[in-house]
């Protein structure tokens, strides 16, 4: 906590590298259909990439991307590009890889004020946004052909701020450390 009531978690450089913060409701808040919010204030940096997402519960059982990703908003390096997306496996494949559905572009820097990001779920359907605005609609049609949809069934929500990475890249002399996503509040509404 930062002493102003927010959850805080941070990326810090390291001696032996990088550590970084995660909280999942994993095992704690199954979600279903409706809407699951939160009001955050991302980290930005060269190699910061913080992410708000859901993860199917079932997991452990089918593995990924069979249970299905999605990703309400991530923020690679900067807050100026939003990045939402699907991630599910390819129809009648039986390799890990995941085919995805995204909706991306530029936007106001999301990393200076806190901002409320949000999807609501509903059978065959998806929405994703940020504050008032809707980012991306998703429905079975938006897959590519030969992709499943497998967003039908319960989730957990995963807060993170990682370091590194193929899409990020490493952090630079320029990264701010450490690197706090503030949480103010997190809620689910069936």
């Amino acid at each position: 906590m930062d002493g102003q009531g927010h959850l805080v978690l941070e990326a810090h450089r390291t001696a032996d590298g990088y550590t970084s913060g995660r909280l999942s409701t994993r095992g704690k808040l199954d979600m279903m259909y409706g809407t699951v919010a939160a009001r955050i204030k991302f980290p930005s940096g060269q190699g910061i990439w913080p992410a708000f997402w859901l993860l199917g519960t079932d997991i452990d059982s089918v593995g990924w991307p069979e249970c299905g990703e999605i990703d309400i908003m991530e923020l690679v390096n900067t807050g100026t590009t939003y990045n939402v997306s699907l991630h599910g496996p390819p129809a009648g494949s039986d390799y890990a890889d995941s085919d995805a559905v995204s909706e991306q572009g530029p936007i106001e820097d999301l990393t200076t004020d806190f901002h409320t990001y949000w999807v609501t779920r509903r059978p065959g359907h998806i929405t994703i946004g940020v504050d008032e605005r809707v980012l991306g609609m998703f429905t079975p049609d938006s897959l590519p052909g030969y992709a499943r949809w497998v967003f039908d069934h319960p989730m957990y929500a995963v807060l993170n701020v990682a370091v590194g990475g193929d899409w990020a890249g490493p952090p630079n002399e320029s990264t701010p450390f450490p690197a706090p996503m503030l949480v103010d509040w997190f809620r689910y509404t069936p």
